[in-house]
C-alpha cells in the first residue's frame, strides 16, 4: 500500500475514534443518562440572620447605664442551627446569654455565651434551636441580656430583630450572631 494511503487510512482511524468514546451512547442508539450527570446540586441552605443593640433602657427593670452592646444571630433555616455573638462596649461583663422572652419581659436562658478572649467584650455561642424555640425567635421573641458586677441581673439588654433582605420568609422580628464552640445551651 503506498504511503499516502497507509497516512489516510491512519488519520480516518484517529478521526473516528475521536468522534467514539467519551461516553455516548457508543452507536448504539440507546442513550441513557447517567444519574449523577442530571442530579441538580444541593440546594444551599437558608440562613436567616437577627440583629440587636442591647441598652440599659431595654433592660428590665431598666438600668442607667453608658454601657452599649450589639448582636447578631444567624440561622440555617432548614437545620435550626444557631450562632451568636454579641460586641460589649463600656461594660464588663461577668455573662452574657440568650434568653427567651417578649419586649418587657423575662424568659428563661436559651444559650450561655462564652468570652472569646477574657476581657475582649466579644461573646459567642451556638445551639441547635427546637422548632418551637426558632418559631419564638421568628416572632419577636428572644433577647440578648449582659450581666456585670454592679448589675448581676442583667445591665444591658437587647430584644432580637430579623435583619430585612435576609433570607426566610419571616416577620421581621430577630436579629442574631455566631457563637463559639463550648457555649453552654441551657434548657
Amino acid at each position: 500500500m503506498p504511503r499516502h494511503y497507509c497516512i489516510l487510512a491512519l488519520s480516518l482511524l484517529l478521526t473516528l475514534a475521536a468522534c467514539g468514546g467519551g461516553g455516548g451512547d457508543s452507536g448504539t442508539g440507546t442513550a441513557s443518562l447517567d444519574s449523577a450527570a442530571v442530579t441538580p446540586p444541593a440546594a444551599q441552605a437558608q440562613s436567616e440572620t437577627y440583629a440587636a443593640t442591647l441598652s440599659g433602657a431595654e433592660q428590665v427593670p431598666p438600668r442607667i447605664t453608658s454601657a452599649q452592646g450589639s448582636g447578631s444571630i444567624t440561622v440555617n433555616a432548614t437545620t435550626r442551627q444557631m450562632t451568636a455573638t454579641v460586641t460589649l462596649v463600656g461594660l464588663t461583663a461577668i455573662s452574657v446569654n440568650l434568653y427567651q422572652g417578649a419586649p418587657g419581659s423575662t424568659g428563661p436562658i436559651i444559650l450561655a455565651l462564652v468570652e472569646t478572649v477574657r476581657g475582649s467584650g466579644v461573646w459567642t455561642g451556638s445551639t441547635t434551636l427546637s422548632v418551637a424555640e426558632h418559631a419564638s425567635l421568628r416572632a419577636g421573641q428572644f433577647y440578648l441580656s449582659a450581666a456585670s458586677t454592679a448589675f448581676a441581673s442583667g445591665e444591658i439588654r437587647g430584644q432580637i430583630r430579623l435583619r430585612t433582605g435576609t433570607s426566610g420568609a419571616v416577620p421581621a422580628t430577630t436579629n442574631t450572631t455566631t457563637t463559639p464552640t463550648g457555649s453552654t445551651p441551657l434548657r
